[in-house]
């Protein structure tokens, strides 16, 4: 019997079968057997209803990790910063997460199970402890010669 975490709606279950199938294609993750770590996944609905978001649940393991205390600003400094210029941008930073290559001997901390199979992340997924301040650190040391003049981090 598999365990309620497990268990979707037929609907949820072509929708989570989908979005796997379609990770998978992306080569974001790859599927594995056996590891130490491994962390259920949450089902969220995308505002269109028809899709869903999947997130995988790292909260039992997450006091594992050293914290990494780097701090990353607040939205409302970054505001104040690009107040009276002519024009401003965001960035969605998910695709800067994808690009963030997860090291082989740390892939096992990144499992999470489906009744489909489990799966690790070859880049670094979002629900890491420490995620944000390595994210933060690398856009920073990329832009570190344009903070504060036309680049907002």
């Amino acid at each position: 019997m598999l365990p309620s975490w497990l268990i979707f709606s037929v609907g949820e279950a072509y929708w989570v079968n989908k979005e796997i199938d379609n990770i998978l294609s992306s080569c974001l993750i790859f599927s594995v057997g056996e590891a130490y770590w491994v962390s259920s996944i949450v089902i969220k609905n995308k505002k269109d209803s028809k899709q869903i978001w999947i997130c995988v649940d790292y909260r039992n393991f997450k006091f594992s990790f050293v914290h990494d205390p780097f701090s990353t600003p607040f939205s409302d400094e970054f505001l104040d910063n690009v107040v009276g210029n002519e024009a401003y941008s965001f960035t969605n930073e998910f695709i800067g997460y994808q690009q963030v290559m997860v090291i082989e001997e740390d892939n096992n901390k990144t499992k999470f199970t489906t009744e489909w199979g489990s799966y690790v992340y070859h880049v670094m997924p979002f629900g890491l402890r420490n995620a944000l301040g390595v994210f933060s650190r690398i856009v920073i040391s990329t832009f570190i010669d344009y903070i504060h003049r036309f680049v907002e981090v």
